[in-house]
This record gives structure tokens, C-alpha cells and sequence, in this order.
């Protein structure tokens, strides 16, 4: 099997990745070299995808803390309001089991 340097490699590229994953060509029929090189672009895409999902889920937790903070402060001059935002907040953030991080 011929070994390609990392520095040379095209990630994801690869024609018979394309294939498999258009239906034209069956994983199971494909050499050794082909399955390997398929597996290697699959993982390198999960690995993509999962860095997006994590920024994705940071930018979330940013916003749902900016939110709080607005709703806290607007609800500042009544205290009863600001109790029952604070509440139903932290009710949200137990139900989807999410830690309330100020």
C-alpha cells in the first residue's frame, strides 16, 4: 500500500470517497487501498463536522447567557419580575439539563 505524506494529502478529496458517497460505487466492492482512503475522508469530515457543532453549541451558550443578562436587567426595577425571570430561566436550563453559568 502506498503511503502518501500528510503534507501532500488532499483530506476528503479523494474520487472514490466521492463515489461511495453518491451511490456509484459500493464500499464493500472496493479494494483495500479504496476502503482505507474512504474510512480516512469519513472520519476527517466527522472531525469537521463535530468542531462546527462545538463552536455552534459555544456561540448558543453565549447567546443564552446574553439573553438572561437582558431579561434580569430589564426586570431589575420589580423585584417580583426579576425573581419569576430568574425562575423560569433556571426551570429551562434544569429541564434541558444545562448548567446556568452567569
Amino acid at each position: 500500500m502506498l503511503v502518501n505524506s500528510v503534507s501532500k494529502q488532499t483530506f476528503g478529496s479523494s474520487q472514490v470517497y466521492r463515489d461511495v458517497l453518491l451511490g456509484k460505487r459500493n464500499f464493500y466492492s472496493l479494494s483495500t487501498d479504496d476502503k482505507l482512503n474512504v474510512i480516512y475522508d469519513k472520519l476527517n469530515s466527522l472531525e469537521k463536522d463535530h468542531r462546527s457543532l462545538s463552536e455552534n453549541q459555544i456561540k448558543m451558550n453565549d447567546f443564552n447567557k446574553h439573553a438572561f443578562d437582558c431579561i434580569v436587567a430589564a426586570s431589575a426595577r420589580n423585584n417580583h419580575s426579576a425573581d419569576t425571570a430568574y425562575s423560569n430561566i433556571g426551570y429551562q436550563y434544569d429541564k434541558n439539563n444545562i448548567d446556568l453559568v452567569g
